[in-house]
């Protein structure tokens, strides 16, 4: 994943934080200048002009930006805004102007232009400003590797890297665009586009958990749909961003138009983009599951909750395995996470995809209940059975064992005909010990939860998978091959009666 030097990101962050303070006391200054004069000023300096044409061809054609009117934020140069201006769209940019070479050069082609050219307006000053001047309309708002955004994003990611949250990839709850980012899309109006592509690299929108959804839930709080999402196939973490705004946001997507096939024109480790999202698609686009990771999605489908199931469906979750929150969100299941207090905003994943919300275990037991009840590895569980591996070993049925008080409480609340998936640890060889089956079973039957299936890893017979529904009559499903992700050997043994 591409991303900041730490101590580029420090040292540029206070610098940048001086001269932002510096120009935010001051009113933005606003330069009407021709067309014409300002791109020979600066774009005969930048190299690679014909395959930014290509790419920025492209983005217009399939998002239709054309005769718009198109803000940009700290477009510097505008070496990419020069093929929005030839298209016919008015430009309106923004920018700091940090190297001071820009205004210089606006004074003196302001006093060059005709009356009767064509021109672009360029405003020097503090974006966070915009807001003071109403008269300054736009419909499409676009920012190519703006600053504030791409230290944001590094901000962010070194947040989660640092805290629990460092396998979901992104802060649980946190916006994806800076607080100047966010303002200017409160005022874009309806029917308004917005096209973001960072540079400088963040997260990997395929392989960060909780970005797109947390970017998705962002935008929805602005009245904003998320249409598609591209990434640099050299380095995902460089990605593209588009979004629309109002009902008829989608209809900016042609149907069978053609994918972007660049989005960083300027980069030096190739150009070829990969589509990760799309509003239109019926699925997310994701990494393949490979390997080990492909088992949850496996384990779901042999239960029946993958694939062919009709209707939506509720899945409490505890525990710590992401690929199988992945592979239930990925399978249109709404998910509570448990135990999660990192955020209590909830958010979907993708627009196909399941919910993904935060609850405590209080908070579950008053939800009226799920339809899957996964429980990975849950810690209060896996310390009950070290407590009585040596009784259940002598064949021992005791009240309580394999599950601790709170988690039957939670086996209280599946609905008639949910399903529960549980793993963990028995301390002891759940092959070769009889009474582990029968106290599971047992502890399920209060509930009037029938035991399906239990199999336990070949190489380490104490990890175990048990399969039960709460039903009159078990169902037979398809054999499960594979648990626990983790281990080097994943095969998995069928425990029988």
């Amino acid at each position: 994943m591409a991303s900041v030097s730490p101590v580029l990101a420090n040292t540029n962050r206070q610098w940048r934080d001086g001269k932002l303070a510096e120009v935010s006391q001051d009113p933005l200054r606003f330069y009407e200048v021709s067309r014409s004069l300002f791109f020979e000023e600066f774009h005969e300096q930048f190299e690679g002009s014909e395959r930014c044409r290509l790419a920025m061809s492209a983005l217009m054609d399939r998002y239709r930006i054309r005769e718009s009117r198109v803000l940009s934020l700290g477009p510097g140069k505008c070496q990419q805004e020069y093929f929005l201006s030839e298209r016919g769209n008015q430009l309106l940019l923004v920018d700091i102007d940090e190297l001071g070479v820009i205004e210089p050069a606006l004074r003196r082609i302001v006093g060059q232009t005709r009356p009767d050219e064509a021109r672009i307006t360029y405003a020097i000053g503090d974006g966070r400003r915009l807001s003071e001047y109403g008269n300054q309309p736009f419909d499409v708002f676009v920012s190519f590797g703006f600053t504030p955004d791409e230290f944001h994003r590094h901000t962010q990611q070194q947040r989660a890297a640092a805290s629990d949250e460092h396998e979901w990839g992104w802060p649980l709850g946190a916006s994806t665009f800076s607080p100047i980012v966010l303002d200017v899309l409160r005022q874009l109006p309806d029917d308004g586009l917005f096209v973001s592509l960072s540079y400088l690299g963040g997260p990997d929108p395929a392989a960060a958990l909780a970005y797109l959804p947390s970017m998705q839930t962002t935008l929805a709080g602005l009245g904003m749909t998320l249409l598609e999402v591209y990434a640099l196939k050299t380095s995902p973490g460089v990605h593209l961003v588009v979004a629309g705004k109002g009902p008829d946001a989608v209809r900016r997507i042609p149907v069978g138009g053609r994918p972007l096939e660049i989005i960083h024109p300027r980069s030096g480790v190739g150009s070829e983009a990969v589509l990760i999202h799309s509003v239109l698609a019926a699925e997310p686009r994701q990494a393949a599951d490979q390997g080990a990771a492909g088992i949850p999605r496996e384990i779901l489908a042999a239960i029946g909750w993958e694939g062919e199931r009709v209707g939506p469906a509720t899945c409490f979750y505890e525990g710590d395995g992401l690929p199988e929150v992945r592979a239930l969100l990925s399978a249109g299941i709404d998910v509570g996470l448990l135990g999660q207090e990192q955020s209590d905003v909830p958010f979907r994943f993708f627009t196909e995809g399941g919910g993904l919300s935060f609850l405590d275990r209080e908070q579950a037991v008053g939800a009226g209940g799920c339809d899957l009840l996964w429980l990975s590895s849950v810690p209060r569980d896996d310390g009950a059975r070290r407590e009585v591996a040596a009784r259940l070993a002598a064949g021992e049925i005791l009240p309580r064992g394999v599950f601790a008080e709170q988690t039957h409480q939670l086996l209280a609340h599946l609905k008639v005909g949910g399903c529960v998936l549980v793993s963990g640890h028995a301390a002891l060889e759940v092959n070769h010990c009889p009474g582990f089956r029968a106290q599971l079973a047992a502890e399920f039957g209060v509930h009037g939860i029938v035991l399906e299936d239990l199999y336990v890893l070949a190489i380490a017979t104490g990890i175990f998978l048990a399969v039960g529904r709460k039903a009159s009559e078990p169902r037979k499903n398809d054999v499960i091959a594979r648990i626990y992700p983790r281990a080097e050997d994943t095969t998995a043994i069928p425990v029988g009666p």
